[in-house]
């Protein structure tokens, strides 16, 4: 990003590669709905200091459209808030924000498409104004999406954002930090 994002942080529990991509794409595309406690256990394993000392008010999940919810029956990001709720005892607003506008699936995108691709496409549709959000999500590639959700949320008065997601494509070539690896002995 050439420009400072709209959230104040953004934390993933590891590396979108391997293991933890091979569960990612289960839990999304398989309907592995049985892999939301484990990779919310790893969010809480790897980031659970940070996520308490953050002090959310709102878990908010990033959304997905309605024809698309439909058609997959549940929401990722969802179903991973509900999990971090319990460790955080801050409620999740799945309603809180809202996609308007269906786009095209980030993962069939070039990196200049992804990164346009979510612009315009979300709202606020409940009070989240001088609320602490953390903004979840099940896996940051570019951080576009992300990124949007928080210019909203950040527009329509949220105090602070951060952002945490199972797992975090690598950034290579763009020279970013590096991310941790998922262990051989963490199994989905």
């Amino acid at each position: 990003m050439r420009k400072s994002p709209a959230y104040d942080w953004v934390a993933a529990a590891g590396c979108f590669d391997s293991s933890l991509r091979e569960a990612i794409h289960a839990f999304k595309f398989n309907r592995r709905l049985d892999l939301d406690r484990p990779l919310s256990n790893l969010i809480i394993q790897r980031l659970g200091d940070r996520l308490a000392s953050f002090q959310a008010d709102l878990l908010i999940p990033v959304p997905l459209y309605p024809a698309r919810l439909r058609q997959r029956t549940f929401n990722p990001p969802h179903l991973l808030a509900q999990r971090l709720s319990r460790f955080t005892k801050c409620p999740v607003l799945p309603g809180a924000l809202r996609q308007i506008r269906p786009h095209a699936r980030q993962r069939e995108l070039s990196r200049q498409q992804r990164l346009l691709n979510p612009l315009g496409s979300y709202e606020v549709s409940l009070p989240v104004a001088d609320s602490r959000v953390l903004l979840v999500d099940d896996v940051i590639t570019t951080g576009a999406t992300v990124n949007e959700c928080a210019k909203i949320l950040r527009s329509a008065g949220a105090s602070f954002i951060g952002v945490v997601a199972a797992g975090r494509a690598p950034r290579h070539s763009e020279g970013g930090p590096p991310f941790l690896k998922i262990d051989a002995a963490v199994t989905f």
